[in-house]
């Protein structure tokens, strides 16, 4: 490292938490400081960047880029993924299950449930659950867009396509269904005040307009980790393709989504 070269140093303030103020990351202050930050790193590890690149492309030939997962039996339906070289993410598929019981693929009927490709729009995504309800009829799932772990929850109507964003924007990820396809449990990151509009219709639920209300557990200690799933007789119904049970979070209080009634505070 040139000896000439120093790393940046963030001011201290006169507070009980001298460097808080980096906390507010969207601030001039902060983003200039993160900048000089990336330059120096970059600047330490210049004379390395032709060995990371080797090895970028030494771990990318190794990666079957296009590949589809071993499909996964549940209920009528395999569940699976396909990867396409070029893409980011996996693609999530179903097809109706072969009469014959295998695992076999019939690609003319399958059924794209959900393309985090088309999502991203290019810009960066975390897809945090992905939970198709024990009847098949909807897909629930949670994306972060913003790279804060903080996410938005989903609710897709696999006859039809209708996508519903829940009204509910400070959640960890995690979710699951109740057994009656129409209950989910989620978790809260615990980053923001609760603040809940009347909830939208649902669509796609037995053609009945219906409408959300929430239960809220107490609120737990700060940063007691808290774990959302199913038993072991439930969820071995659902077996491995049903991703974010047990998912923690962070000064959390769960909700339950129940369907009859309008979205109101506790």
């Amino acid at each position: 490292m040139p000896n000439a070269l120093q790393p940046p140093i963030a001011r201290p303030d006169q507070a009980t938490d001298p460097y808080a103020w980096l906390q507010q990351r969207d601030t001039p202050e902060v983003l200039e400081y993160l900048q000089a930050e990336n330059a120096y790193q970059e600047a330490c590890l210049a004379d390395q960047a032709p060995l990371r690149e080797q090895l970028f492309e030494e771990i990318k030939a190794r990666i079957l880029e296009t590949d589809l997962s071993l499909p996964s039996p549940w209920g009528p339906y395999l569940y699976y993924t396909r990867t396409t070289a070029g893409d980011e993410y996996p693609r999530h598929y179903r097809c109706p299950r072969p009469a014959d019981d295998s695992n076999t693929v019939d690609e003319s009927q399958e059924q794209l449930l959900l393309d985090p490709n088309a999502l991203a729009n290019g810009g960066f995504l975390s897809l945090g659950a992905f939970n198709v309800s024990p009847d098949h009829r909807l897909l629930a799932y949670s994306l972060d867009t913003s790279g804060d772990e903080v996410y938005t929850l989903y609710v897709k109507d696999l006859a039809n396509g209708r996508v519903t964003a829940l009204p509910f924007d400070d959640c960890d990820g995690s979710l699951t269904w109740a057994n009656d396809s129409q209950t989910l449990f989620f978790c809260r990151a615990g980053r923001h005040p609760p603040a809940v509009p009347p909830a939208p219709p649902y669509p796609g639920h037995r053609g009945r307009r219906n409408r959300f209300r929430r239960r809220r557990w107490p609120l737990l200690p700060a940063l007691l980790p808290l774990k959302l799933g199913k038993t072991a007789g439930a969820a071995a119904q659902q077996q491995d393709h049903q991703r974010g049970l047990g998912a923690r979070c962070r000064n959390a209080t769960g909700r339950i989504l129940l369907p009859g009634a309008p979205c109101r505070r506790p």
